[in-house]
This record gives structure tokens, sequence and C-alpha cells, in this order.
């Protein structure tokens, strides 16, 4: 399985070309961060899997496969924190108050439908499946609060993130005022739902959305920088992954939050900065990213049906090949059918 995992990461520099420097200006175009954020959507996978795998079932390869991604943790969602902070506000900025306006429907009310879209498979499949769940479960489950087997709090957190940006353009209204107040709203909301008896995962990806929002704001001065000079780029790389070291070991070492946000941080940056050295986009991974939210919110399925049949949880390989050919039939599936309700809602704006 280690092999598996290794051949699909690697499969991000398929047609990887170097970047010259004329052409640094779009290293963070939509194309490239869809790339990484594709590849993260198969570690997620891998993650995930490894969560309803029978242990005894595995070999010391998959052993090894699922460790890594256990190793990982969260370090596998902050990418898509970073990248969608780093998105929205490169939107504000070209669009400014006008992007303002569109936020709360083509942002805010799209995610929260494709997460309702969800959902709905996840409700009719708990009837079927155990654990049973309360009236409470299913009341507060639409509102993302509570699960009934679906992964909830990535988008509960991305909506009220998106909320925070909208607010903040609205009080803000120029660029600088709009991420100061975006930002003191991320930490506010980071010692809010410190507050609660939560995971960790509900607040420890959040600095990472701020660092897209504090990278996009500073992006020019960044390309500057890296026009001087191609070592510059490399430098930077380097820097970025022996930062993310340091703090990983600092981490292990002493645990702590701040380590791990700082860690979480300089992560962000090995791909921002891998994305200034190389070109990338292939079509593999171009469609893993274009689907990686469905990929991400329906994967647990099939994972959740098979768990249930003893032959298959016990045949890892088997158990593989099902939960993927049934998350890639659901996410094609999900996404022709929210594309033909936007087309609804939005007939001017189908993607």
């Amino acid at each position: 399985m280690i092999i598996v995992l290794a051949l699909l990461v690697a499969t991000i520099f398929i047609g990887a070309k170097y970047r010259k420097k004329d052409n640094i200006d779009s290293y963070l175009d939509k194309n490239q961060t869809t790339s990484i954020i594709g590849v993260f959507a198969i570690i997620i996978f891998f993650s995930h899997f490894f969560g309803y795998t029978n242990p005894v079932s595995l070999n010391k390869l998959d052993e090894i496969a699922s460790f890594t991604t256990s190793a990982l943790g969260q370090l596998m969602v902050v990418p898509f924190m970073f990248f969608s902070g780093y998105g929205v506000f490169e939107q504000f900025k070209k669009k400014e108050a006008g992007y303002a306006k569109s936020m709360p429907k083509n942002r805010i009310f799209k995610v929260y439908l494709m997460f309702l879209l969800s959902w709905s498979l996840f409700f009719i499949l708990s009837f079927f499946l155990s654990p049973k769940y309360s009236v409470k479960d299913y009341l507060l489950s639409p509102l993302g609060i509570v699960s009934i087997g679906n992964s909830n709090w990535y988008v509960v957190i991305i909506l009220v993130l998106y909320i925070s940006t909208y607010l903040s353009i609205l009080v803000g209204g120029n660029k600088r005022n709009s991420l100061i107040i975006n930002i003191v709203l991320c930490i506010t909301l980071v010692f809010i739902i410190r507050k609660f008896d939560v995971p960790s995962c509900w607040w420890d990806s959040i600095p990472s959305y701020a660092f897209g929002l504090i990278y996009s704001y500073n992006k020019d001065k960044i390309v500057t920088i890296y026009k001087k000079s191609n070592w510059y780029r490399w430098l930077f790389f380097l820097f970025s992954i022996a930062l993310t070291v340091l703090f990983g070991v600092l981490n292990v070492t002493y645990p702590s939050d701040i380590f791990y946000i700082f860690m979480s941080l300089s992560f962000c940056l090995i791909f921002a900065s891998l994305l200034c050295l190389f070109v990338l986009g292939n079509k593999f991974v171009l469609t893993l990213g274009r689907y990686c939210f469905w990929i991400y919110i329906l994967q647990r399925i099939s994972m959740n049906i098979f768990y249930e049949v003893p032959y298959v949880n016990n045949q890892p390989y088997l158990y593989f090949v099902i939960c993927v050919i049934i998350t890639a039939v659901l996410a094609f599936a999900m996404d022709k059918l929210f594309a033909l309700v936007w087309s609804k809602i939005n007939p001017k704006k189908v993607k």
C-alpha cells in the first residue's frame, strides 16, 4: 500500500516543467493550486481508509503507509485551508467590493448546498448501518454540528471562515483593513472554539487560512523577490522544509499548540514555493483537484458500508479498490447533480 501511495503522490510531477523567471507571476494560479489539492485529496483518502481497515489484515508495508498518513495528521488539511484563504483574497483584490456582494451566494451558500447534498446520502445510509443516531443528531447534523457518519467539521469551519472574510470586507472596505479584521476574527475564532470540548481539528487549521490571506496580500512583494534570482526560489523552498522539520521536532519533543501552528504554516510555504519552482498541472491531478470536495466529503460512504462486511474488511486491497471505485462514481455523479441544481439557482454562472 505504501508503494501505491508513493506512486499516486508522485503523479503530481508527471509533465512538470521548471518554471522560468518570466512565468513567475502565475505560479499560484488555479491550475497550480488545484494540482496540490488533488494530491492531498489522495492522502486524506488513504488516511481515512486506514482508519476503517482491520489492523490485523495489514502487512508491514501497509503499516508503514498507515503510520505515514497518521503522522501527517492535520497537516493533510492545511494546504486546503491555506489555498482557500489565498484564493478568496486574490478574488477580493481583483473585484474589490463587488466580490463581497457575490460571496453570500457564490461562496457561502454554494459550499453549504454542496454539503447538504452530500449529507442527504449519509442521512439515507444511516438508517441501514450502525451506529444508530438520535433525533437530536438528525436535527443538528444538517448544520454540521453533529456527524451522522459524514465529515462535518471541515465544512463548518470553512463556512465560518468565509463568513468572517465577508464581514471583514464589508467592515474594512480596503485590502489592508479587511486583512487585519479577518486575522483578528480568525484568532478570536481559535480561542472561542478551544473553549469547547471538541477535537483540535476544529481549530488547528484556521491559522493556515489566515496565512493564505496574508500571503495573497503580500504576493506582489514575494514575486518581486523571486524575480531577482533563481537562487532565492530554491533558498525559500529549502528554508520552508527546514522550518517545517524544526517545528515538527520541537512539537514532538515539547508538544505545544504554538509549535504545531508554526509547523503547519511552514508546511504551507513548502507547496507555495514548490509551485514557484515548477509548473504542475497534468490531467490526473487536475481531475482529482476538481472533484476534491466530493472525494473528501463522500469517501466515508463506501468505507462505512463495507466496514460492516467481514470478508471485505479483512481483505484491505479488495476493500481499497471497492472504496476507490465507489467514491469516484459518487464524486462524478454528485458533481453532475450539483451542477444541475446550481444551474437552476444561478443560471449565468454554471461551472
